[in-house]
């Protein structure tokens, strides 16, 4: 079980003080019914959140494969160099944040890389 609120911020609904006041104005439906106070517990494996007409379920690791493409770095986050996840984002702007490529290419290798944030996977398959 979990609080609606942390769930909610999960689902990238909002940040956690964002989601209040949306729970507060009765914007946030849980199983088809309004929700009720941030600290409601919900079953985050069967729960169904539905807002502006969109419905969310929860997952809580994610996988994606990518080919990187030669001149960009294996890296979360660089401040003077494209990174492989600048590149992911921008073809899935949608994806969860919190993900983090598994293995290292060289800069100007391509190749297969796991986008996951299922973190004991990663260090299992290192």
């Amino acid at each position: 079980m979990m609080r609606l609120d942390k769930l909610l911020v999960e689902l990238n609904i909002g940040t956690r003080s964002e989601v209040k006041a949306l729970l507060k104005k009765g914007l946030i439906f849980v199983d088809g019914e309004k929700a009720g106070k941030p600290e409601q517990k919900v079953d985050e494996n069967s729960v169904v959140i539905s807002y502006q007409g969109k419905e969310y379920t929860y997952k809580r690791f994610f996988y994606y494969v990518i080919n990187k493409p030669k001149g960009v770095i294996t890296a979360t986050e660089d401040a003077h160099e494209r990174t492989i996840m600048d590149v992911f984002y921008s073809q899935c702007p949608d994806a969860p944040k919190g993900l983090a490529p598994e293995g290292r290419l060289d800069k100007d290798t391509t190749g297969l890389l796991l986008i996951t944030n299922d973190g004991q996977l990663a260090h299992d398959m290192l």
